[in-house]
């Protein structure tokens, strides 16, 4: 039996023990999911009083009716448990006093978090409580910010944080009195599975359980956030996980306000706030976010790692055990959003207005027409396939791209009306994701979800096609991309570069080059490589000294969440600029050189600039993220700056 089954079954006993002795029924009681609506303990004068209890308890993270598990968790003394633990909310200069019961039998608990902020030097943030013992902990949070408690009965570090202990996590915020309240929410990322960090092997052994919840529930139980059209949207994300996740919002640019890693927060200047559609979390980490909803309709928050959206059966176990090649990939469900998606996802829904905007997107005036034709290559199987999007504007289609594993970038102009059809030649259902575009929910790609009550995106089953309308309001760097099946239909071929210039400034090849990174589809080249814009051995690319170039970045791979870019002459690095992120230009003070090397995870976008000093050949290189592999080389010729 393996170790992390058999530490499951002891809970089990050790709470039948205690029931027994208490002549209780011996049936852990249900643990209650939170919503971080509603602060823990009692203030009184200055001083918080809480009263926590550990226990274990039932916990149904796949809603009340589904399979439940046995899973230590923390809840206030005298009442039920909690997924997350009670939320501890004060204003800064707030003293806390917390009571710490251990009620489980055969485990120590050691806690984390519970210290003052800012954290003195020296001071410890580790406290052990023995089975069936109580501690006091006092501190103080003076330090305005985002953070979080966490315990562990298995005695794993945060970085291996997965078992099924992982859900003893509680966020910590702390208000500024000074600054004006507001109304925000609490989003506590939580994760149990069998392997650390989000690889696919632990010691050799395949990765089976992958759970992933949002505030103790996941996709699609994950309670359903609602705001109004125009209303200003806080939230405070918490990644209580060991894992890294790229967080994307669909439809809209967030300001990332602040972040953290638990211990500290930092809170950005208005000028470096950051204005992106993904934001990459760090295990263990904390950011706050701004938006604001600007058309009404249905929209995602989720990871953009695909195995962390993907379908999976009861407590994040897979759907067809034992074959992996096809356990994220269920082709034939009634309603993708609901049935085809799990894990790290929360759906949000805009009410009113949106009828001028609607109206405006059925409209044909000096609408420009495209076909984007999903088609199968000449040697692509059922088993493994290989797609090609290619994108048909008057004449002849074009003819198939054997050779390439990426869609023909689209080029688009800012202010002009498109309509987009999406043709679907392939064998299996798909839909179209305009990932970075501000567009009408109903065209935003998520089939079965997207749009509104009446009038829901649908998927574009095979043989079948659907047109998307939108005007590009910005000029930026944007994809599209799959998003059915996004672990099997993304490697096979279904994504490509989005690029959307000014009026005044059209598209110039001699002086910008979009650059997309995808995955193969087999796990085990995954490890070793990358595909530059659909080739393990991209063309060669031709610049020229002293002409500034602009490389357009694009990562929509299936596990390079950190991975980087680099470039380099020799093994000498170099300076480029960085232009924009995520489609959105950056401040003038911000574009400043730097070294070449930027990391960039899954669902971003990067612009960068260099400009050539001598002729000779330059390697843009995708490396992982700590620099050590090399995982593709894209050749840069420069030649004479003279035409």
């Amino acid at each position: 039996m393996p170790l992390h089954q058999s530490r499951i079954l002891a809970l089990i006993v050790a709470t039948s023990l205690l029931a027994s002795r208490s002549g209780s029924q011996q049936t852990p009681e249900p643990i209650r999911v939170n919503d971080n609506l509603h602060a823990a303990g009692t203030l009184r004068r200055g001083v918080l009083n809480l009263s926590l209890d550990t226990r274990v308890g039932m916990w149904h993270p796949d809603g009340d009716a589904a399979p439940g598990a046995p899973v230590p968790a923390f809840g206030e003394t005298g009442r039920p448990l909690q997924i997350p633990g009670p939320l501890i909310r004060v204003r800064a200069g707030t003293e806390i006093v917390v009571s710490v019961k251990n009620s489980i039998a055969d485990g120590v608990l050691t806690l984390h978090g519970l210290v003052s902020r800012p954290i003195s030097a020296g001071s410890s943030d580790s406290v052990q409580v023995n089975p069936g013992a109580s501690r006091e902990i006092r501190f103080r949070l003076d330090a305005p910010g985002t953070y979080y408690y966490w315990g562990t009965t298995t005695g794993r570090p945060f970085r291996a944080r997965t078992r099924e202990d992982a859900q003893l996590s509680g966020a910590i915020v702390v208000e500024d009195p000074a600054a004006p309240p507001r109304r925000d929410r609490v989003l506590v990322i939580g994760e149990w599975a069998d392997t650390t960090g989000g690889a696919s092997r632990d010691g050799g052994r395949k990765r089976e359980r992958v759970l992933l919840v949002v505030n103790g529930r996941s996709w699609p139980h994950t309670t359903r956030l609602s705001y109004k059209l125009g209303e200003t949207v806080h939230w405070r994300v918490i990644n209580t996980s060991a894992d890294l996740h790229p967080m994307h919002l669909h439809g809209f640019y967030f300001r990332v306000d602040s972040r953290g890693d638990g211990a500290s927060d930092t809170t950005y200047a208005q000028p470096r706030r950051d204005l992106v559609v993904t934001d990459l979390m760090r295990g263990g980490s904390t950011m706050s976010m701004t938006w604001v909803p600007e058309r009404a309709g249905s929209w995602l928050f989720h990871c953009h790692i695909p195995s962390h959206m993907a379908p999976r059966g009861s407590l994040g176990m897979p759907l067809k055990p034992g074959n992996h090649s096809t356990d994220l990939q269920p082709r034939h469900v009634g309603n993708h959003a609901l049935q085809g998606m799990n894990g790290l996802v929360v759906g949000i829904h805009i009410a009113g207005g949106g009828v001028a905007n609607t109206r405006a997107e059925r409209a044909d005036a000096g609408r420009r027409r495209l076909r984007l034709l999903a088609r199968p290559s000449t040697n692509s199987t059922d088993a493994s396939p290989i797609y090609t999007f290619s994108v048909h504007e008057g004449g002849a289609e074009p003819p198939q791209d054997s050779a390439s594993k990426a869609g023909t970038p689209i080029v688009l102009t800012r202010g002009v009306p498109v309509g987009i059809t999406v043709v679907n030649n392939t064998s299996e259902p798909t839909a179209v994701h305009w990932h970075g575009i501000e567009l009408e929910s109903y065209f935003d790609g998520v089939a079965g979800f997207s749009g509104r009550v009446g009038r829901v995106s649908p998927v574009i089953a095979p043989a079948d096609s659907f047109e998307v309308r939108f005007t590009p309001p910005r000029a930026g760097t944007f994809m599209y991309h799959t998003h059915i099946d996004e672990g099997r239909q993304q490697p096979a071929g279904l994504a490509g570069a989005l690029i959307v210039v000014d009026p005044e400034r059209p598209y110039d090849p001699a002086t910008e080059t979009a650059v997309l990174i995808t995955s193969p589809q087999d796990s085990a080249a995954e490890a070793r490589a990358v595909l530059l814009n659909g080739k393990l051995e991209p063309a060669p690319i031709d610049v020229r000294v002293g002409v500034p170039h602009r490389l357009r970045l694009m990562n929509i791979t299936a596990a390079r969440p950190a991975m980087r870019m680099e470039l380099r002459q020799d093994t000498t690095a170099l300076a480029w600029r960085m232009m924009a992120k995520d489609g959105a230009e950056l401040p003038a003070a911000r574009q400043a050189s730097r070294p070449a090397r930027q990391q960039i995870s899954i669902g971003e976008t990067y612009d960068v600039e260099f400009t050539p000093t001598t002729t000779g050949i330059l390697r843009l290189e995708a490396r992982t993220g700590n620099g050590v592999v090399l995982l593709a080389v894209m050749p840069i010729r420069v030649v004479d700056g003279k035409k």
